[in-house]
């Protein structure tokens, strides 16, 4: 299997909000967010000020 990724685009906001299935999984993913990942959580934290490797 050959995997490829790219940067994340805003209509993938809404799909990535699926992944956690439970508060459990969302802290595994994300511990900063707060169960049921919303949209705004995802893209506060998407931004380059949010994040410590930014380059």
């Amino acid at each position: 299997m050959h995997l490829t990724h790219r940067p994340v685009q805003d209509k993938d906001i809404a799909a990535i909000c699926c992944f956690p299935q439970g508060p459990d999984e969302l802290f595994y993913m994300f511990p900063k967010a707060k169960y049921p990942l919303t949209p705004v959580q995802l893209s506060e934290a998407h931004r380059p000020a949010q994040r410590l490797d930014c380059d």
